[in-house]
């Protein structure tokens, strides 16, 4: 019972201390747990800024396949020229930003590791599937077009650890391979965020020198489809007015060569002049012979070149039969023509003729080089914008992986924030219980302790003054604080308090037989003070005749007083 012997004041004084201790302790934990939760937070608004400012970069990575259309859409040197610094502007920016997320202060998130959903692992045995794809065939394009195609695709692929999900849907696509399609996308590839920015800014660097290249692409399309047009007219000029001899060709090699209407060699030399063109039933006439027609055949060849002109204008799109791809055998052809016609207009030996003919060649020759040159450059146009989707597409396939990386980083961190909250709280309440409970069981010991005693004094004062009033009762002692010295002060004061009791009954009992020896003595005296009384009122009555004398005596001097007045104041 150590507790019992504690002072009030040292009991007093451990219950505030230990509520002291108790909301110290919780204060701690709160302190403690928003210590850590004000690190989770400024990762948070790391994370934050760094999304913010990895937004701003797909915005802009957004914007560059519209500021591209620039370069094909209505194409004049002012629209090539804003299209050119609005990329540029786009770039400088994305740039700058890509520096902010690389700065020091960013480490910590540019360590985290990544695992792509746009992008997955080329090992020796995935690149040996692709390397062993066939094409699929279908009836838009030839069998070599799609077996080419596949090849170019090939090729980009080879050596490259990994591939992008749209060069692997092109490849399902161009091949039908479904197992090719599960076996890749089981391997995911793993990089960082600092090795996907510096991917990033490799690719931002190559995306500049492609638009510089796309925009020089963009002016040359816009001045050779002109320059082919007024070439193609001018050599439809130029072939006009040869077939306008042609007459005066025919006239002068039959009478040349003596021949005669309807003789072989009449029927042969007609078919290569005018075959087929009268559309008749009879002779050279008939249509079949338009494939022996050379006036005919190098006026397709021309048609031909316009059509692939025509086409390049209409951004790529095929407006006739002929096609870029058509530009080898229609020169080998042409190259037949111009043999056979040389070989007849200097059979003429006609000058006027021979320069007409020559005119036309000269013509075509700068005709086919400026449709080629066109041609190549729609070629490279379209070379050109494919690589830029696909560079576009790259960076946006890594700029997805990073912005989902860090959407995971911050739902992770908000989930262990309020995760540690929850904690936190059932933490604190259950502290915060048992620092009640033992607040209350001290309390209640504490009061016990006081309480006890002073009831104690309570009932033995309230006995004292209202029951028997033994004073022999004792209060008893449990403890050594104020109260059990109170306890031993008021049974002392009890012990002395009867004591004295004591001391009064033996003299009230003294003073009893004195009392008793007072009451006898008092009643002789009671008996002699009756005698005495007796004779008194003898005297009494003696001095009250003595005193009526007087009185009378007193009453005569007056008289004789006021006579003897009288007398003086007669005399």
């Amino acid at each position: 019972m150590k507790f019992l012997s504690i002072t009030i004041s040292r009991k007093l004084f451990f219950i505030f201390l230990i509520n002291t201790i108790i909301t110290v302790t919780i204060s701690g934990m709160v302190i403690f747990s928003f210590l850590g939760l004000s690190s989770q937070f400024n990762f948070n608004s790391e994370l934050s800024s760094f999304k913010s400012i990895l937004d701003s970069i797909r915005i802009e990575q957004s914007k560059l396949k519209g500021h591209a259309q620039s370069f094909y859409l209505n194409v004049t040197d002012l629209t090539v020229k804003d299209g050119l610094q609005d990329i540029s502007d786009s770039l400088v920016f994305i740039r700058e930003s890509l520096e902010k997320l690389k700065s020091d202060k960013n480490k910590t998130i540019n360590s985290s590791s990544l695992a792509s959903m746009h992008r997955f692992n080329l090992n020796d045995q995935q690149l040996s599937a692709i390397e062993s794809l066939k094409a699929k065939y279908g009836a838009a394009k030839s069998a070599e077009v799609y077996d080419a195609e596949l090849t170019e695709l090939k090729k980009k692929l080879k050596n490259k650890s990994f591939i992008f999900d749209f060069h692997l849907e092109d490849l399902i696509s161009r091949t039908g391979d479904e197992e090719l399609n599960l076996l890749i996308r089981s391997s995911v590839f793993s990089t960082s965020i600092s090795k996907d920015l510096d991917q990033i800014q490799n690719e931002i660097e190559n995306l500049n020198l492609l638009t510089n290249r796309i925009a020089v692409n963009s002016s040359e399309k816009m001045t050779s489809a002109p320059v082919a047009k007024k070439n193609i007219s001018n050599l439809i000029n130029a072939f006009n007015e040869f077939k306008g001899k042609r007459k005066r060709i025919i006239f002068k090699l039959r009478a040349k060569r003596g021949l005669i209407a309807g003789k072989p060699e009449y029927e042969t030399f007609m078919q290569k002049m005018m075959g087929g063109e009268a559309d008749r039933e009879d002779g050279y006439e008939k249509k079949e012979f338009l494939s022996k027609n050379l006036y005919y055949q190098l006026n397709q060849l021309i048609i031909g070149l316009d059509e692939i002109v025509t086409a390049a204008q209409d951004k790529g799109e095929n407006s006739g039969s002929a096609k870029i791809s058509d530009l080898e055998w229609m020169l080998d052809d042409y190259k037949l023509i111009k043999d056979e016609m040389t070989l007849i207009v200097n059979e003429t030996e006609t000058q006027s003729n021979i320069d007409s003919f020559l005119n036309v060649d000269q013509h075509f020759a700068k005709t086919f080089e400026s449709v080629k040159k066109s041609s190549l450059v729609v070629i490279e146009s379209e070379q050109l914008d494919s690589s830029f989707s696909e560079l576009n597409l790259r960076l946006s396939g890594i700029l997805n992986d990073i912005n989902s990386v860090i959407n995971k980083d911050i739902e992770k961190i908000n989930a262990s924030v309020i995760g540690e909250t929850d904690t936190f709280i059932w933490v604190v309440m259950i502290i915060t219980v048992i620092g009640m409970l033992i607040s209350l069981l001290f309390g209640f010991m504490v009061r016990r302790s006081i309480t006890a005693p002073v009831n104690d004094l309570v009932t033995m004062s309230k006995d004292i003054a209202q029951g028997e009033g033994d004073l022999t009762k004792r209060i008893m002692v449990a403890g050594k604080d104020e109260l059990g010295d109170l306890s031993t002060w008021f049974n002392m004061f009890l012990q002395r308090l009867n004591n004295m009791v004591i001391e009064i009954k033996k003299h009230a009992a003294n003073i009893n037989v004195s009392s008793q020896e007072m009451a006898l003595g008092n009643q002789d005296l009671s008996n002699r003070t009756h005698q005495q009384s007796s004779s008194l009122e003898e005297t009494a009555t003696a001095m009250e005749e003595i005193n009526s004398i007087v009185q009378n005596n007193a009453e005569d001097a007056k008289n004789a007083n006021e006579i003897t007045q009288k007398a003086q104041k007669s005399v």
